[in-house]
């Protein structure tokens, strides 16, 4: 069976996040998922681990400069570090079975 692309992208988003989350937990971080920053605005991920905090918000061509701007003002201010990640950059690693 070859799964066709746009079921892939469907759940693309999902398991990276999915991804991130194993990954920052293996790695000693408390995670947030849809974590409130400012007022209604939230960030994908949120991890902690002691005094390092980081935001991981995923983007794509539809992301407004505006919200993009705007996170990194609050990062700057309220002293974590934004990671954006380019969704259209995911790239699956698979092997044949």
């Amino acid at each position: 069976m070859i799964i066709k692309y746009k079921y892939i992208k469907k759940y693309l988003l999902l398991m990276a996040v999915e991804q991130l989350l194993d990954e920052y937990k293996e790695n000693g971080f408390e995670i947030k998922s849809q974590y409130p920053i400012i007022g209604s605005l939230r960030v994908d991920l949120f991890a902690v681990k002691g005094d390092e905090r980081i935001a991981i918000e995923f983007v794509d061509n539809q992301t407004s400069d505006d919200t993009v701007s705007r996170l990194q003002q609050i990062a700057q201010e309220e002293d974590f570090v934004l990671k954006l990640i380019d969704i259209s950059a995911i790239q699956l690693e698979y092997k044949n079975l």
